[in-house]
């Protein structure tokens, strides 16, 4: 018995130096194929800008309506999304409209894989449409000209689709407006003055990785590294979104800023973004469906469902305030 374990013992030396030799391989492979595809998200970046950073959707589409063509031009343009060849869309289902979000980050989120909510709409036979921006916006538009362009839009997909429900639409995440908060409306002044009245969407994306400086700087880093035989698609995919900065008016960021997330003049009803009507989330009759996600911190479920809560005092009341609605509309067909 002794002497069968003195005989392992330089067995067990070289397992070790087995297991040293196997791991740096790994290491070293795996650090290869990581910097690699950093070198491809660099290249992602630079061949995106050099297109005019486009819509990064997979999916075909046509422009069917543009913005710069209304009284008041803005840099958005309704768009229809293209059938596959796998696809048979009834053109009487109810039109799906996507919003992109503008939040300092390049347009086609919504779209940017084939497993999504576009993907979803189109594999069931829905007409899909849309609305996507440009990275840089034209002089002095507002919030007030991009919502009566949104509304126009909304408006052509109608008329499309005359024998169909109204349009469904679909707003993606544009929460990110909110992290310009850092230091209160005077730094968002600063920086669109410093901009020559333009404000850069990559202090936006500067300020969502400053809310984890740990995931930005080694997490997100991290985990690539130890699935880099796994996760070069999802990563290009996501940074190749993340990288492409587009700009706001020194207008529009204020508007947002002031209004929204210092003054809360909407969830107060007291909301106007051309001074004539008043916006008040109690006058939305039809159902909202909101989704929210505890897996970042961009837009957690208390910034997405708070309105709720500040805006009705109770369940009641929202059964009320519907109730109400349908009640006066009866009062005056009758």
């Amino acid at each position: 018995m002794n002497e069968e374990k003195k005989f392992q013992h330089p067995m067990m030396a070289f397992d070790w130096l087995k297991n040293v030799y196997e791991y740096g391989l790994d290491a070293s492979q795996r650090a290869i194929l990581f910097m690699d595809i950093l070198r491809k998200r660099g290249n992602n970046y630079f061949e995106t800008i050099k297109k005019g950073e486009p819509p990064v959707l997979v999916f075909d589409y046509e422009v069917i309506l543009t913005g710069k063509a209304m009284d008041r031009p803005v840099n958005y343009d309704l768009a229809r999304i293209l059938p596959r060849k796998t696809d048979t869309m009834d053109p009487e289902k109810r039109p799906i409209v996507v919003i992109d979000p503008r939040a300092g980050n390049g347009p086609g989120i919504g779209g940017s894989k084939r497993d999504s909510e576009i993907g979803d709409a189109l594999s069931q036979g829905h007409p899909v449409y849309f609305i996507l921006f440009h990275p840089e916006p034209l002089p002095g538009q507002t919030m007030d000209d991009v919502e009566k362009a949104e509304v126009r839009f909304i408006e052509e997909v109608a008329r499309l689709h005359p024998k169909s429900e109204k349009p469904a639409l679909i707003g993606n995440c544009q929460a990110g407006w909110a992290v310009a908060l850092l230091g209160g409306i005077w730094l968002t002044s600063l920086l669109a003055d410093l901009g020559n009245g333009k404000f850069d969407g990559a202090w936006l994306e500067e300020n969502f990785e400053s809310l984890n400086p740990g995931n930005t700087l080694w997490t997100k880093q991290y985990n690539l590294y130890a699935n880099v035989d796994t996760d070069e698609e999802r990563y290009l995919t996501f940074e190749k979104w993340w990288d492409g900065y587009t700009e706001m008016t020194k207008e529009e960021m204020h508007a947002i800023v002031q209004s929204l997330f210092v003054g809360d003049k909407l969830e107060k009803g007291t909301l106007s973004l051309d001074r004539k009507k008043i916006l008040n989330l109690k006058d939305i009759k039809k159902p909202i469906i909101l989704f929210a996600s505890e897996g970042d911190n961009i837009t957690p479920p208390q910034q997405a469902l708070d309105w709720i809560i500040q805006t009705y005092k109770s369940v009641e009341e929202i059964k009320q305030e519907g109730c109400g609605h349908e009640n006066k509309r009866k009062e005056t067909a009758n």
